[in-house]
């Protein structure tokens, strides 16, 4: 019973692959909104908001995925198929919470998605970590994701209050910080030390960093941004302990 689902979750990997990947083009079909259409509230942008640019990363993961889901079916990677149902999850909750957040669903519903795939994201990273290729793109997602969880709870928040695009920076942008670091020191700390979560993880603080200079105009407070994002993987690589038994270097 136990082979015979272990197969299913292969077999339901490439079209799940196939659906997370179609979901982004929608939008240029008329089909919703796109993933960055709140970088922007009302005139002028808010400086916690992921740009375009960070999710540009989700090309490459796509795909990657696809890449393994066609060799799950094919069976080419011994190891795989223990991990089949984590990545099988974090498919299915990548795919769901693209589709609430261009649907415009309400940001209580997209966010509790969001919290889920974080968790998905996190689970597969472990699950995958002595797979070279499932290893390397499981955890570039899932130090992206933090950065995803950080901007989503600052936004969050900025609408708790009643705050408006301009107001709070400071405090926003640290809130953005704060909460990017706790999530990528628990990624680190207890499911993947690869160095290819503090990719992810870096390119996301590198597109904020990027939108906060550049579209939000707020000069001051992107370079303490830069400086305290750079601070922070230093210390993540030097000083956190690795989860347990988990490889420090790359996959």
């Amino acid at each position: 019973m136990a082979d015979r689902f272990v197969r299913l979750s292969e077999r339901a990997l490439l079209p799940a692959a196939a659906a997370q990947m179609t979901m982004p083009i929608l939008p240029l079909l008329g089909v919703g909104t796109p993933l960055w259409s709140g970088t922007e509230l009302g005139a002028m942008a808010a400086p916690e908001t992921l740009p375009p640019m960070a999710f540009a990363l989700l090309a490459p993961v796509f795909i990657g995925g696809l890449v393994l889901a066609g060799r799950a079916q094919r069976r080419s990677e011994p190891g795989l198929s223990q991990a089949a149902l984590p990545l099988l999850a974090l498919m299915c909750m990548i795919t769901l919470w693209i589709a609430l957040s261009q649907a415009g669903a309400g940001p209580a519903i997209t966010y509790s998605a969001l919290l889920g795939l974080v968790i998905a994201g996190f689970a597969a990273a472990k699950a995958c970590i002595h797979l070279p290729w499932a290893g390397a793109l499981t955890a570039l997602m899932a130090g992206w994701l933090c950065v995803v969880f950080a901007s989503e709870t600052a936004v969050l928040a900025r609408g708790l209050f009643g705050l408006q695009a301009t107001d709070a920076p400071w405090q926003i942008l640290f809130l953005t910080w704060a909460a990017a670091f706790g999530a990528a020191t628990v990624l680190r700390m207890q499911f993947s030390a690869s160095g290819w979560a503090l990719a992810g993880l870096a390119w996301g603080l590198a597109s904020l960093v990027v939108h906060i200079w550049a579209t939000a105009e707020l000069n001051a407070p992107a370079v303490v941004f830069a400086a305290l994002s750079i601070f922070g993987l230093c210390a993540l690589w030097t000083f956190s302990p690795p989860a347990p038994c988990l490889d420090r270097q790359m996959p």
